[in-house]
């Protein structure tokens, strides 16, 4: 007598809860957990790119002080006749423009032998931000046919100092110490609010003995 053959399926091929994959309990820990880890780092990263632009801002203000330091007081220090306000250059960059209250002139300053003179001015120039540039600008006091004005941004994207409102308040002069009243600008000094938030101050003292100013 032949006997039947009886095979066995396998528990987990006839149990239908093992084909579902995951739980919903399951599914709402990994959530739950995967948001307790990701919250903290995206946080940190967040930090991080702050800390970066705070750096990078403070760096651009270390780079426009220097550069400010080694021109601003060369050019006071060696002024024979230096005026708020003054003359500027013609043409170039960065020139100052009348009744405009962002192309202002700050100063300018003859050189010891009359023949050039040099012109701190705020202008937008070409930058792409809306906050004006520093810009240094040289020219012949009596420029000839082939003499032009070479204007240079020292400090760009700044802001007017603590206090002001206006442009023209970034420069003051005052008497040089030992001249008194007879040199009405033998100091100058310059605050801007630098892209890091923070107030640069340059100040310089002329120490050329003469021609002096009426």
């Amino acid at each position: 007598m032949t006997r039947p053959i009886t095979r066995r399926m396998s528990r987990h091929a006839t149990n239908p809860a093992s084909q579902l994959g995951a739980t919903l309990i399951e599914v709402l820990l990994a959530v739950v957990i995967g948001g307790v880890i990701m919250g903290p780092l995206v946080g940190w990263i967040l930090v991080g790119y702050r800390q970066q632009d705070t750096t990078q801002r403070r760096i651009a203000d270390d780079f426009s002080t220097n550069l400010l330091e080694t021109y601003f007081t060369a050019d006071v220090q060696n002024g024979s006749v230096i005026t708020a306000g003054g003359d500027d250059c013609p043409g170039g960059k960065g020139a100052a423009v009348s009744g405009d209250p962002e192309r202002v002139l700050l100063f300018s300053a003859v050189t010891a032998d009359g023949s050039s003179r040099v012109a701190y001015t705020i202008n937008p120039g070409t930058d792409p931000t809306p906050r004006p540039s520093l810009y240094r600008r040289v020219c012949k006091v009596t420029p000839g046919p082939g003499d032009t004005t070479r204007g240079v941004a020292l400090a760009t994207n700044i802001g007017m100092p603590t206090g002001a409102t206006l442009w023209s308040e970034v420069v003051t002069c005052s008497p040089r110490s030992d001249r008194g009243a007879a040199d009405t600008c033998g100091q100058v000094t310059l605050r801007f609010t630098g892209r890091s938030a923070e107030q640069i101050t340059l100040s310089a003292t002329k120490r050329v003995g003469a021609p002096w100013p009426p």
